[in-house]
């Protein structure tokens, strides 16, 4: 289970509103279960102050829903977070467009609920101000993040795993490799990781694009997060 995810949730003694449980009351129902396909959990918790801004629901785990929890936590947004267990998610399943998860409730205020965690993440990241400042600026963090996903976010191009014991003095340059596949995955993963090093080198700001953070330097940092869990 997220350590981040738990640690992060509201204790009860700020609530504000609803029946929210604790954190670590539901994290300890997770453990008893024996795992996420055997946990039954439905349940909300709570982040932040004041009136949730966004309703969020996925399962007890990182995954798909990290990078727009992300988002909301780094804009200081109060948020509701559905904790869907596996057995519970059959139930859920049927009232998902697409019948999948992460969800975002009632995104729209008329009812409509948003699936796809890039859609929720983009119309979050849109709505709190982190991604981009002008439409070109947000036309640039988008090509970034798609080059993420096509590298950082694939497993035929990285994998931390075989970083463990790679030297960056072999890493060969991204736009140099003719043909990607015909490298070994350790290269390809240095190459991937490279490509976004050479892209804050040239920003010189700190950031990917522009001079603020965006939602994809919060989709690098939780690759870099992930990475150094590993190690």
């Amino acid at each position: 289970f997220s350590r981040s995810l738990w640690s992060r949730m509201e204790p009860p003694a700020k609530r504000h509103r609803g029946n929210y449980r604790d954190p670590k009351e539901v994290q300890q129902e997770l453990w008893a279960a024996g795992g996420l396909r055997e946990c039954a959990t439905r349940t909300t918790l709570k982040n932040g102050d004041g009136e949730p801004v966004f309703r969020l629901g996925y399962f007890p785990i990182r995954g798909l829903a990290e990078l727009p929890r992300l988002v909301m936590e780094e804009a200081g947004c109060s948020y509701e977070y559905d904790v869907v267990g596996g057995k519970a998610f059959a139930e859920v399943k049927p009232t998902l467009q697409f019948g999948r998860l992460p969800v975002l409730y009632d995104y729209d205020g008329k009812g409509s609920d948003l699936v796809q965690s890039h859609a929720i993440t983009r119309f979050i990241a849109r709505k709190l101000g982190l991604a981009g400042q002008t439409p070109e600026e947000m036309a640039a963090v988008d090509m970034v993040y798609c080059q993420f996903q096509d590298t950082l976010q694939s497993s035929d191009q990285y994998s931390a795993r075989t970083l463990k014991d790679a030297s960056a003095c072999d890493a060969p340059k991204f736009k140099e490799m003719r043909r990607v596949n015909d490298h070994s995955l350790e290269e390809k993963s240095l190459a991937a990781l490279g490509c976004f090093e050479d892209l804050l080198a040239r920003s010189g700001t700190g950031f990917l694009v522009g001079d603020s953070i965006t939602y994809v330097d919060l989709a690098l940092f939780n690759t870099l997060f992930e990475l150094a869990e590993a190690a």
